[in-house]
């Protein structure tokens, strides 16, 4: 009898086994759903039979566990079905985790399951990466970095807890020992397979961490290596290079600037060599391929608009990285806050967990965390909300969802404030103003290859950008530049730059030392977190040779405002110039010297900084037009710092007008939402029969 039963479970657990597989290669539900249902009826046979109880229990776990990731909406279901026959299982705590992380967002009941799970196994990798996740969502850092200390303590040889460390590190800003950062990427790096998604992590991580450094040839090394080993991983699966994609993407511009050819190196490898094309129009060409690689539209189609009441609203959707970011909130808040037309529905969609006592602080009809959430959900989210128009605020940057945007979600969408460059999606329209675009024509021969979009830019007919101070009043009268005791002839200089280090490329260092030499009665400061590690300040110091010391390097600590008061004129970056940086010194009383090309094809990317300057009227001593006259007007400046009050014009001026810039910006809204409504309607005359595709 006993032999009978032992070859009869053998020959159920053959063909459950044989389901679970099948169902698992072909994608196919109904074979894992056949497999868990012959488990659950094994196990109510072997319930006190070893050692069949434990081998069918364990299966069926894993028949569940797959069950969750083809249906995830009934994830916990199933996992409750699973508990029923075993509460003693790593495994099942780890995916009680991973479901209450991600798909219910109970991030209390998540760590206690993971928790419970190395308390069964401390030994498990993927609870310990789980739990880590959890901590960095909800930005716990502290206990983030304990997590991933644990980890690596307990699973030395994973390659996944090394990364989770580095990144831990980062987050804490943990910059005094950056080799040290770099090692943990690099040890995830030897320890992990040729084959294995950790290796590209590490890679990508790596590079970003040369990148922040300002490293562009290390940098763009170390993506490279990621695409080739993505290649390695699967030929047809973008999925894998997306990471370094979207690094790529970020860091581009300054790579176009960089004399150590690694944009050729890319362009190579992306198989668009050109060796006798100028950077600027290289970078846009690479720019155009790297987001056709990653975004597949072409079968895409966007809903129809539909309100034509002057009585019913229009629904604006805002698509955000994180709405509580700094670089965020100085930008672009004015447009949450002073909202003018009362015809308006704002809709937000952020992809960061933050407390409801925070959200609550946002004026808008609907506050939508869509942090983890798969694309097409975060997709039918919007379809649903029925949003009209769809406006991103974060480009390329870190925790963008350009997934979601590719799936052209809403009739128009629009990119604004993020990044001075068109995404790269030919649906979606750049924000932009006169000043920026006045120079985008030019080359006869360059003219198809400069152009960003195959559609039309909006451009306002003021500055595109506002500014929100991140302090408070009693903490900006403390710090706000005086020039009352600034005597020109006798008084040292101080020159300053607080742009991120990947915009200090080897040209501006090299006018920066121009400058310095020039003046010999003036010093510079440089700002970053990283300067903090004695190793990155010193090569800085190197790059500035015998000047180093006139050179302070000084640590950024949670916000640069206070730092404005320890310069006389902050000097903009070029090509790539620092918006943020313009604005937070003109607001803190310093004068900004920045270059706004005149070469064809310069947009905001250049000329944003100028933007801002021109609409102040401070074109004549903060504008220059070539590298010579930014040197000349930063050696003239000092002598207008004593009647030279450019926070008093910046406070009056455009920047910081916020209901008259809200004002431009609704209406320009509205006036893009009727002339697609009009031109669908027209289109739907005409072509009755084809589906409609606003011509955005």
């Amino acid at each position: 009898m006993a032999t009978l039963l032992g070859t009869y479970i053998q020959t159920k657990m053959a063909f459950a086994d044989e389901m679970l597989e099948s169902g698992l290669q072909l994608g196919n539900l109904q074979h894992i759903k056949r497999a868990v249902a012959t488990y659950q009826g094994l196990a109510k046979i072997v319930a006190h039979e070893e050692p069949w109880h434990t081998q069918v229990t364990e299966h069926l776990i894993t028949a569940c566990s797959a069950m969750c990731f083809y249906d995830p909406d009934h994830a916990l279901i199933y996992l409750q079905e699973a508990r029923k026959y075993s509460d003693t299982s790593p495994t099942l705590h780890n995916n009680f985790g991973y479901v209450y992380h991600v798909h219910t967002r109970d991030f209390g009941k998540s760590i206690a399951s993971y928790n419970r799970c190395l308390e069964l196994n401390p030994g498990y990798v993927m609870a310990h990466v789980g739990l880590i996740g959890v901590y960095r969502s909800l930005r716990l850092h502290d206990k983030e970095l304990s997590a991933a200390k644990l980890a690596v303590e307990n699973c030395p040889d994973a390659p996944e807890v090394h990364n989770c460390l580095g990144l831990a590190l980062l987050s804490t800003r943990c910059y005094r020992d950056m080799k040290g950062i770099l090692a943990c990427f690099d040890r995830a790096h030897s320890l992990s397979e040729e084959r294995s998604p950790t290796r590209i992590k590490a890679l990508v991580n790596t590079g970003h961490v040369h990148g922040l450094l300002g490293d562009y040839g290390l940098a763009v090394t170390h993506y490279i290596r990621a695409l080739e080993c993505s290649d390695i991983v699967s030929d047809d699966n973008v999925g894998n290079k997306i990471p370094a994609y979207q690094n790529i993407l970020l860091n581009l511009n300054y790579f176009a600037h960089s004399k150590s050819g690694v944009l050729e190196r890319l362009a190579e490898r992306m198989g668009r060599p050109a060796p006798d094309r100028r950077m600027s129009v290289l970078a846009r060409d690479l720019h155009g391929s790297i987001v056709a690689a990653m975004f597949d539209t072409k079968a895409l189609r966007p809903p129809l608009p539909k309100r034509n009441d002057p009585t019913e609203k229009i629904r604006v959707g805002y698509i955000c990285a994180d709405f509580f970011d700094p670089n965020i909130i100085t930008l672009t808040r004015a447009l949450l806050t002073h909202r003018t037309v009362s015809g308006f529905d704002a809709y937000l969609y952020s992809n960061a967990i933050q407390k409801e006592t925070l959200t609550a602080s946002l004026p808008c009809a609907a506050y939508r965390c869509i942090a983890s959430l798969a694309t097409g959900k975060v997709a039918d989210q919007i379809r649903s909300d029925d949003i009209d128009v769809l406006v991103d605020l974060s480009g390329h940057a870190s925790g963008n969802r350009m997934d979601v945007i590719a799936t052209r979600p809403a009739p128009i969408l629009l990119t604004y404030a993020a990044h001075p460059r068109d995404v790269g999606l030919p649906f979606v329209r750049r924000v932009s103003d006169s000043y920026c675009e006045e120079y985008r024509g030019g080359m006869p021969d360059e003219t198809v290859e400069m152009k960003d979009d195959a559609v039309p830019l909006i451009v306002m007919d003021r500055p595109h950008l506002t500014f929100t101070s991140p302090l408070s009043g009693e903490d900006i009268a403390k710090h706000v530049k005086s020039y009352h005791l600034f005597k020109p002839k006798s008084n040292v200089t101080t020159y300053g730059c607080y742009a991120k280090l990947q915009q200090i490329n080897a040209q501006v260092i090299e006018v920066f030392k121009a400058i310095l030499t020039r003046k010999p009665a003036s010093r510079l400061v440089l700002a970053s977190p990283f300067f903090v590690d004695p190793t990155v300040k010193d090569t800085w110091k190197r790059r500035f040779g015998v000047l180093s010391d006139r050179v302070l390097l000084t640590v950024v600590e949670a916000t640069r405002m206070h730092m404005y008061s320890l310069i006389d004129v902050h000097l903009d970056t070029f090509p790539f110039c620092s918006v943020d940086t313009t604005m937070e010194a003109l607001f803190m009383n310093v004068p900004v010297i920045t270059l706004a090309s005149n070469e064809p094809g310069s947009g905001p990317l250049q000329r944003a900084s100028g933007s801002i300057l021109h609409a102040l009227r401070l074109q004549e001593p903060c504008i220059a037009g070539s590298i010579d006259k930014y040197v000349v007007k930063a050696l003239s400046i000092p002598e207008t710092l004593p009647h030279l009050n450019v926070r008093k014009m910046f406070l009056s001026g455009a920047p910081m007008d916020h209901n008259a810039f809200v004002r431009s910006f609704e209406n320009m809204i509205l006036d893009e939402y009727a002339a697609c409504y009009a031109r669908t309607q027209t289109r739907q005359q005409t072509r009755p029969q084809t589906a409609g595709d606003p011509d955005q």
